[in-house]
């Protein structure tokens, strides 16, 4: 009993990743790395924030941390890290510029993972491919430039 239902998993998770793959290659491809590298247990810099991208289009397309962590091959508590770390991320893009040199510094130091820029632009692309949906009310699809 316990081995069908793993094997149904894994055939669940293989499907997924299958139906998937046109915006994994996407991401993959804006961030300078592989589909594998993507799905490895790995952490260097762009493998991470693919992921972390990953995470949050599709989270944006309405999946669940659950499913996202059976498509990156991730536990949904590092989803939901993911998710936090983009929220963090994406609020330091948000601020007002910071006034004491500290907080200038981590914004700085926070700008410089790219991640915000690299999934804006990978956002865009995979519009303009149709696969997936446009976003609705003041969300737009302009890009931020890194040290802005």
């Amino acid at each position: 009993m316990r081995a069908e239902k793993i094997r149904e998993i894994e055939e669940l998770t293989i499907a997924e990743r299958a139906e998937s793959l046109p915006i994994l290659e996407v991401i993959c491809d804006k961030c300078s790395i592989t589909v594998p590298q993507l799905f490895a247990s790995t952490k260097f810099a762009q493998e991470v924030t693919g992921r972390i991208v990953t995470v949050r289009i599709f989270q944006k397309q309405g999946f669940g941390p659950v499913k996202i962590g059976r498509i990156i091959n991730r536990d949904h508590t590092t989803v939901m890290h993911h998710q936090d770390v983009f929220q963090r991320l994406w609020s330091a893009y948000d601020q007002e510029e910071p006034e004491d040199e500290a907080s200038q510094a981590h914004k700085i130091y926070l700008r410089s993972l790219q991640i915000i820029p690299v999934y804006l632009v990978t956002r865009k692309e995979l519009i303009i491919q149709n696969l997936i949906a446009p976003p609705r009310g003041k969300q737009r699809l302009e890009t931020i430039s890194p040290l802005a």
